[in-house]
């Protein structure tokens, strides 16, 4: 170690933080102190530096390779390398985490434009069997069965007849609700002068179900495809059944006791009683059954006006029946059943 004035001070060979540029060196190897510095025994008299002027310092732009140091710095900060400010280099950790990132996000990307293409490709169907007159079930909707939509099916100047139907239909149903509600506040209410309610809410609570499945299976289910196909078959089945539906509201409005219906009969019996309460929804579910009495009434008559102006006739009618047991292979399996006999018997 070269020895110097200050014994405190480090060789800048030793000295991990001298600035070789701001000393200059000896012809024995030792640095002196810059711009004037002067040396004490307790180091450098710093109240006798002079200051080099402006254009002494060298300037950052004059750098060149400071300026790169510069651009190497940015550039290691923009691409995650540096970290506290010093540069860090990407862990093989990090690398894998990255890949494996990629492969999950082309993963989805994949399955998304496997979802779009099915999707396409089910609007497609679609589309074909919409032309072929051929459309999936929708209804119900909780457990779709047969494709239901006026709008689409049905010719514009019938919509009105049809969509009255359809609302008939769901006031059957209401009025089928409202019957069995009154039932039970009457089996609630237990009125002296009735014997039969225990039976009466019994057969009120399966009406709700088995009327409702059954008036839209034979009634009005048959009137939407009597006026989608103009087919005289469906349209006389709508004017027989609905014409047993009629019957059947009338038959619940009187009320006989021990029949399910909530009627003037049966109004009568619990307002005579006492007992309001089942009295006013006895009259509710009374006035139901009168109200979808004599709308079927006077939509049967529309329908059947519809069927004479569009010429549907009996004959019509039994002539699209066999042709549909023909094409439902009924009469094809009687008849190989004949063929197969071998008494010539069924």
């Amino acid at each position: 170690m070269a020895y110097t004035n200050n014994p405190f001070t480090i060789d800048d060979e030793e000295n991990p933080f001298a600035d070789v540029n701001s000393a200059t060196t000896t012809s024995h190897g030792q640095h002196q102190p810059p711009y004037g510095y002067t040396a004490s025994p307790y180091g450098l008299n710093a109240a006798s530096a002079q200051y080099p002027s402006p254009a002494a310092t060298p300037s950052r732009s004059a750098n060149p390779s400071g300026a790169a140091d510069a651009y190497v710095d940015a550039h290691a900060f923009a691409s995650g390398q540096l970290h506290g400010g010093h540069p860090t280099a990407a862990t093989p950790g990090s690398a894998a985490l990255g890949n494996d990132l990629t492969d999950r996000e082309e993963a989805l990307r994949r399955r998304e434009e496997e979802l779009a293409e099915r999707e396409r490709q089910v609007r497609i169907q679609q589309q074909d069997l919409a032309r072929m007159g051929v459309y999936p079930p929708n209804w119900p909707p909780f457990y779709p069965m047969v494709h239901h939509d006026i709008s689409v099916s049905i010719p514009q100047e019938s919509q009105p007849t049809v969509t009255r139907l359809y609302k008939l239909w769901l006031g059957t149903v209401a009025t089928l609700a409202i019957n069995a509600v009154a039932a039970l506040f009457i089996l609630l209410a237990h009125p002296d002068n009735m014997s039969t309610i225990v039976s009466d809410f019994a057969v009120a609570a399966i009406y709700v179900v088995l009327i409702s499945a059954l008036s839209f299976a034979t009634w009005y289910f048959p009137a939407y495809l009597a006026f989608k196909t103009n087919s005289s078959l469906y349209s006389y089945i709508f004017l027989v059944f609905n014409g047993f539906h009629i019957l059947f509201a009338a038959y619940m409005a009187i009320g006989i006791p021990g029949s399910g219906g909530c009627g003037l009969v049966t109004l009568i019996a619990v307002a005579s009683d006492g007992k309001l309460l089942a009295a006013l929804f006895t009259a509710v579910a009374f006035a139901g059954w009168a109200t979808v009495g004599f709308v079927s009434t006077y939509l049967w008559k529309t329908v059947y006006d519809h069927t004479r102006v569009s010429g549907h006739t009996l004959e019509n009618a039994r002539n699209e029946a066999v042709t549909a047991t023909a094409r439902s292979g009924v009469a094809q399996q009687a008849a190989a059943s004949y063929v197969r006999s071998t008494t010539g018997n069924f």
